[in-house]
């Protein structure tokens, strides 16, 4: 493609199809948004429109109806130019901030809609009982009661409890109740109790149950780099990165709420009613950092010396029976730290579009040193920089351009300068 340029697409068709009528929407939509989410189930969106033909009225959209969106996405790799399509069918669940415009000739509001496999879900209870059965086989099994044609990737896990019931959840509802408990089987840590997630990719509407050390030891798929005019010495060719042109900071850390939900220390007290016994068991992320769970960087984030929460055990007590094992609830303390982490520093860039990154992903980001004497350290600011993982993408599109507006976290940090 001679003429590329990042952020450039083909609309292939944007209709809603309503229950008399099939409305083509491409040529009166504004903006459009879609969300992908680590810690969603599945992914959703929103289309602002301006148009003066009373469609709503018009065509008795209250609900219910199909939106469906094709497009041809285009992607630059290695001097490349590589083609995406992208298509999703989503159910249209609200009409919100509706009002005529000043000129009182057209009308704008924004429809809001969720994917298929979101209500299919609400839809559909699960009631059974599983014994001695691997929990990634019953995650396949609540899945495929959504008869859904979405695909399903589902990372195998150690954990087979000796019974399991499922009392009338929804499928997204058992799944998670899985990733709880699960614990992973391949890592770089062969001790590792690193704990499961389940969410959805906009790609191919695929979902995903992957352990937290899965997503870790990703490679990173771009490296991104924040491109201010020089004023530092990091040389770059900048046509080797994706280049985010806005950066903000959303949470750097929060000590107080990280220490008071387990994020640094727990103890867990695994009671036995029938054997009427008890048993303690402490986590503390300086001693476990390297034991039990893996990391997208080499070391923690804390300071050892300073932080009043590492040998706090008592801050976070669970009452857990000892019927599901010991590894499984101490799984629980582990999930519970890398929940907690995962908010611990957390930015939002804007890039041109870059169709093949997803939530999950692992990304290198590069963010400069703005100290005038850098000659002796990388050039980079290591606190911001680093290998993180995607939890949120916005996927905005507009008449003229494709932007993603990306969530990333990290929960720990890079070596030294």
């Amino acid at each position: 493609m001679e003429n590329f340029h990042p952020g450039q697409y083909n609309l292939k068709r944007f209709i809603i199809i309503t229950e008399t009528n099939v409305i083509d929407i491409s040529n009166v939509f504004l903006e459009i948004n879609l969300y992908e989410d680590l810690f969603a189930f599945s992914y959703s969106g929103n289309v602002a429109i301006v148009e003066s033909d009373n469609l709503p009225g018009v065509e008795k959209i209250l609900g219910g109806e199909r939106i469906l969106f094709d497009a041809e996405l285009y992607n630059e790799v290695d001097g490349q130019i590589q083609k995406l399509d992208i298509s999703f069918l989503g159910f249209v669940s609200k009409i919100s901030t509706e009002f005529v415009q000043a000129t009182g000739t057209a009308k704008k509001y924004s429809i809001e809609f969720v994917s298929e496999q979101h209500v299919q879900n609400l839809k559909t209870r699960i009631s059974k009982s599983f014994v001695k059965k691997p929990l990634h086989e019953i995650v396949k099994y609540c899945f495929n009661a959504l008869q859904t044609e979405a695909p399903l990737t589902v990372e195998n896990t150690q954990t087979t409890l000796e019974k399991v019931i499922i009392p009338n959840w929804t499928p997204f509802r058992a799944i998670n109740w899985c990733a709880e408990k699960s614990i992973q089987t391949e890592s770089r840590i062969g001790s590792s109790l690193s704990s499961f997630i389940f969410f959805q990719t906009l790609n191919e509407s695929r979902f995903w149950f992957r352990s937290f050390d899965n997503l870790y030891k990703q490679p990173p798929k771009k490296e991104i780099y924040y491109f201010v005019k020089k004023t530092h010495s990091f040389d770059v060719d900048i046509r080797k990165y994706s280049t985010a042109d806005t950066f903000e900071v959303l949470n750097n850390f929060d000590l107080i709420k990280l220490g008071m939900e387990g994020a640094y220390s727990s103890r867990l007290t695994e009671i036995s009613v029938t054997e009427k016994r008890w048993k303690n068991t402490t986590f503390n992320y300086r001693d476990d950092f390297h034991r039990k769970f893996d990391s997208l960087n080499k070391n923690p984030f804390y300071n050892q010396y300073l932080n009043p929460f590492l040998d706090s055990t008592s801050m976070v007590l669970f009452m857990k029976s000892m019927e599901h094992g010991s590894n499984v609830n101490m799984a629980k303390q582990v999930r519970t730290s890398q929940l907690s982490l995962l908010s611990n520093h957390r930015i939002k860039i804007r890039i041109p579009a870059s169709p093949n990154l997803s939530v999950g992903d692992v990304v290198d980001f590069k963010y400069p040193d703005f100290r005038k004497d850098t000659s002796k350290t990388s050039g980079l600011d290591m606190t911001h920089s680093g290998l993180y993982l995607i939890t949120g993408i916005n996927h905005h599109f507009t008449s003229e351009k494709y932007m993603m507006v990306m969530e990333l976290v990290k929960e720990s940090i890079g070596g030294e300068e």
